[in-house]
């Protein structure tokens, strides 16, 4: 696949376990995935990205800048 994992809902259990079996049989997939979805972790929610993002809502905040302030919270999603 060219995504970084499988989306399962969080409480579904035969969801889950449909998507570790998926991966036991295709343990390049798992890797690849695996590879790849903590690259994209990284990327998304270092360390200095969080701080520069929270120092954006908190200036937005400041400001009152409701605009800036749902932008924010739409690249959150």
């Amino acid at each position: 696949g060219t995504g970084a994992g499988v989306l399962v809902d969080e409480f579904d259990v035969d969801a889950t376990a449909a998507a570790m079996i998926e991966y036991a049989r295709d343990p390049v997939r798992a890797r690849t995935d695996g590879l790849r979805g903590r690259r994209q972790l990284e990327e998304r929610w270092s360390m200095d990205r969080s701080l520069d993002r929270l120092a954006n809502v908190i200036d937005a905040a400041r400001k009152r800048d409701r605009t800036t302030l749902a932008a924010l919270a739409q690249d959150l999603k």
